[in-house]
């Protein structure tokens, strides 16, 4: 009847039953984290189990372990300990597209470490930034630099207690790209000034030299930190030293487009477009699947490449710079680096690169003629030339 009071008798059922379900809830969401976070735990160890697996398939190739970075004498950088364990990592398609004569920053080299062949075992999943801001995938994981320094190659002979001796651990901040070549540091434990220093509560996980994974506690004896440490002689400060760099991370992944440049047409060729951490696209390969091998990158193929994206820094193309194609580049806003098969080109395509202003690499194959020729009228300009191999009949012989 209107205006009478409804029982409370009524509501109590509901409310015994919310109050139930909040119960569960409030009982089943840690149990869920908990696996959550032991998932993580596994996942990590299992990484740097890995790791250590490709570091011994290393030594049993070479002898030795990776150096932890090719440093040149006048102090250029090249390539980092991981770069180098790649092959052992069933990552061989990206290692196989690493030009080795150049540094991993270098433009010919930059599209295997933008992410675009990102190996995805260099991040600790307890982690979410997993990127530089301008696009490199960053390590979550340091090499102990007196295993793993400048130029190093050391073995497991020079190693005094394998099962005591640490070789790659979490990594505290400070992540660098996984391409870096001076990914090492020494074993502060704590870090000064931080009551928690890697991701995980309580301490962090070392990979020993031995191949086994161990969580070691903030609360473990100085005493045997230091063995840690000490398993191997240490190396001259000159060796480990490294430039202070510093690295804003994100969690977004630099994207890659991958387009046909004749749509429709499944024999066409192929064109990715690395997209830098800045939303530009950075560098532009055309090439034929390998189902096509037989056709070849057209003129056509990459003029549509071009028009696509005309303010890329780098073009690699599968394809023959001739004075047609040398004219496509015209078009081109910020062309710094152009990687192509070989170079055959007359005066008149000299000319159309000359208009290309901001052109400072040039690499292929070409004569010594062409080469003389592109030194006059690109003096800014590196060339990076592979001069054709002398036939057996061309060689000169040796008086007998």
């Amino acid at each position: 009847m209107p205006g009478r009071e409804i029982p409370w008798s009524r509501w109590i059922p509901k409310l015994v039953t919310v109050l139930v379900v909040l119960l569960l809830v409030a009982l089943i969401l840690p149990a869920i984290e908990q696996s959550r976070e032991a998932a993580r735990r596994s996942q990590n160890m299992n990484h740097l189990k890995q790791l250590g697996l490709a570091l011994h398939n290393y030594h049993d190739a070479y002898k030795c372990f990776p150096p932890g970075g090719i440093v040149a004498e006048d102090g250029t950088a090249y390539h980092g300990w991981y770069t180098f364990l790649m092959p052992f990592l069933v990552k061989s398609y990206a290692y196989n597209n690493i030009d080795f004569d150049y540094p991993w920053t270098d433009p010919v080299n930059e599209f295997v470490f933008l992410g675009t062949y990102y190996p995805g075992g260099e991040h600790n999943p307890k982690i979410d930034l997993c990127f530089t801001t301008d696009g490199y995938g960053v390590m979550h994981y340091s090499g102990n630099s007196r295993l793993l320094y400048r130029n190093s190659s050391v073995s497991l002979k020079e190693i005094d207690d394998h099962s005591r001796t640490w070789m790659i651990s979490d990594a505290f901040e400070k992540w660098l790209p996984w391409g870096s070549p001076c990914n090492w540091r020494e074993l502060e434990w704590p870090l000064p000034g931080s009551d928690q220093p890697y991701a995980w509560p309580g301490g962090a996980f070392l990979l020993f030299a031995d191949g086994h994974v161990e969580f070691v506690a903030l609360e473990t004896d100085p005493a045997v930190i230091e063995a840690y440490r000490s398993g191997v002689a240490s190396v001259p400060a000159e060796r480990t030293q490294k430039p202070d760099l510093r690295y804003t991370y994100t969690e977004k992944e630099p994207s890659v487009e991958w387009r046909s440049t004749r749509p429709g047409d499944e024999e066409s060729a192929t064109m990715s477009v690395s997209i830098g951490g800045d939303g530009q696209p950075v560098d532009l390969t055309v090439r034929i699947s390998d189902e096509f091998k037989h056709r070849e990158v057209t003129s056509t193929d990459l003029k549509f490449a071009i028009q696509q994206y005309p303010g890329v820094r780098t073009i690699r193309a599968r394809i023959d710079l001739d004075d047609d194609v040398a004219e496509l580049f015209g078009s081109t806003t910020k062309l710094e680096c152009l990687v192509v098969n070989a170079i055959s080109l007359t005066d008149a395509g000299i000319e159309q690169l000359q208009k290309v202003s901001s052109l400072r690499i040039l690499q292929g194959g070409a004569s010594s003629e062409t080469v003389e020729k592109l030194k006059r009228a690109l003096p800014d300009c590196e060339l990076r030339i592979r001069l054709p191999v002398a036939s057996e009949r061309d060689r000169p012989r040796q008086d007998e």
